[in-house]
């Protein structure tokens, strides 16, 4: 009786964890679909410039700035990273990186990394760091401590019914939004401006990679990007972002 009891309970223990990974997977997907909606209302196009050689110079901010047209025509120079999520395999991601120039001391040694206007403000008591070249707002600091994907999610959806620093469209990054942070050299002991807290080392980002149940995330100890987070048990911290309209 005893062996027949302990065989019954190792069913339903099987059976719970696959109702608790099944449940991580409908949250996930919930956040994807809330991450759309208000992607979908901030989503600017980006503007490309056709020079006679027909070269697309949207992809580089270096050599937009050296074309007059464009410096006498700010909203020429607004360039918008993806921020709707995607499932993306690590080849993507390199392309990606490269389109870029982005630093990735992993996948793109390279890349000479982006600039930013970085201003930091306080709102309602809360640091978020406005950056004023890519019209985005991130938290300065974020978690405190790590957490798994699905709490991570709550901890979004907790920023947004606080009204955190006034706003209620906070979201998890996309890897190019995250990506974008990660700087040549180490400052503070970390791959990114020292304008931001130290405590978060790697964030989640929203976009999955392809083909396993990962998900990416930004190492800024290491300075790199990392397909080998599993949303249902892997911690990791969150920063939050926000497009500005």
């Amino acid at each position: 009786e005893l062996k027949e009891v302990n065989e019954k309970f190792s069913i339903l223990e099987n059976d719970y964890q696959k109702v608790i990974q099944e449940l991580n997977q409908k949250r996930k997907e919930i956040q994807i679909l809330k991450s759309n909606l208000a992607s979908s209302q901030n989503n600017v196009e980006k503007f490309t410039i056709t020079e006679p050689d027909k070269t697309d110079y949207s992809l580089n901010q270096n050599k937009f700035e050296s074309y007059s047209e464009i410096k006498e025509n700010p909203i020429l120079r607004l360039t918008k990273f993806r921020n709707i999520p995607k499932s993306l395999s690590k080849n993507d991601l390199i392309q990606i990186l490269e389109k870029h120039d982005f630093h990735d001391r992993c996948l793109n040694t390279r890349g000479r990394g982006y600039s930013h206007q970085f201003l930091i403000q306080v709102k309602r008591k809360n640091r978020v760091i406005q950056d004023k070249k890519w019209n985005l707002m991130w938290q300065q600091g974020g978690s405190t401590e790590s957490l798994m994907y699905a709490k991570a999610i709550e901890y979004i959806d907790k920023l947004n019914q606080e009204m955190h620093a006034g706003y209620a469209d906070w979201r998890l990054p996309t890897i190019e939004e995250a990506a974008s942070l990660i700087q040549k050299k180490k400052k503070n002991g970390l791959y990114i401006d020292p304008v931001f807290d130290n405590t978060q080392r790697w964030i989640w980002t929203n976009d999955l990679v392809a083909g396993s149940e990962g998900t990416w995330v930004v190492s800024f100890y290491k300075g790199c990007c990392l397909d080998n987070y599993i949303y249902s048990y892997s911690l990791s911290s969150v920063r939050a972002v926000r497009s500005i309209k």
